[in-house]
């Protein structure tokens, strides 16, 4: 949908759901709700508590289709920080626009090592056991230092790395750009630094499916009711955890 047609639904919504009661809303805050409400819905669909059928982005074909438009793939720069965690560890800037990674792959040679991505106490705990290498053809990731990425590679594995026979693939889901309605530079309004100037496509000013779109407006307008009557803040809270 384009900037007319998400305010035209946000409006008539609003406008239904408070039956006209509900104090107008600028186009700048209405931005802002619908950037909001975009945010919820993704980090609910990759957090399985926070959708009404516990489920992650694996777990649904509906949800892999509605983040489609918004998957990238990317081999990323191998980067040599003065400290890392492990000393093992082979360490990676990760993309600029990353949100959710979703799989990662490690090339060395003709060899592909499935990455694990594992917490810090995971990692603590599997380095006091005796064996304390991740299985063969398989690697740990852990989110380094600096914002780095550092991936730790079986003993095997490691012995083959050299300069140049090295390469870390990622798919991940990126960050989407905020949702203007029009272009606010003129006003020195901004959302996570966007103006919505030169450059801004305010035909497509989502990047998710229409089929998301919609129930972006959907949640939208909850977080726009919940602000104008905080006694209902819960229950616009549910209605968003409840809905895809």
């Amino acid at each position: 949908m384009g900037s007319k047609e998400l305010l035209n639904e946000f409006t008539l919504l609003y406008n239904n759901i408070n039956s006209n009661a509900a104090p107008g809303l600028e186009s700048f805050e209405i931005s802002q709700l619908l950037t909001k409400a975009q945010g919820e819905k993704i980090s609910n669909a990759f957090n399985p508590e926070g959708n009404k059928y516990k489920e992650g982005f694996d777990d649904s074909i509906k949800r892999q289709h509605d983040f489609s438009t918004i998957i990238k793939v990317q081999t990323l720069k191998s980067v040599s920080p003065t400290t890392k965690i492990d000393s093992r560890s082979l360490a990676f800037t990760p993309p600029d626009d990353l949100l959710f990674p979703i799989n990662e792959i490690l090339y060395i040679g003709d060899k592909v090592i499935q990455v694990f991505p594992i917490s810090y106490n995971e990692y603590t705990l599997k380095s006091m056991k005796p064996y304390n290498e991740p299985y063969k053809r398989s690697a740990w990731r852990l989110v380094g230092l600096d914002g780095n990425i550092e991936v730790i590679p079986a003993y095997n594995d490691r012995k083959l790395i050299t300069s140049d026979n090295t390469s870390y693939k990622m798919r991940y889901v990126k960050k989407p750009k905020p949702i203007l309605l029009e272009d606010y530079t003129a006003d020195g309004y901004s959302i996570e630094g966007v103006t919505g100037g030169t450059g801004y496509d305010f035909k497509s000013p989502c990047e998710l499916p229409d089929s998301m779109q919609h129930e972006i407006v959907q949640r939208a307008v909850e977080l726009a009711k919940a602000a104008y009557q905080p006694e209902e803040a819960q229950i616009q809270t549910q209605m968003g955890t409840r809905s895809e």
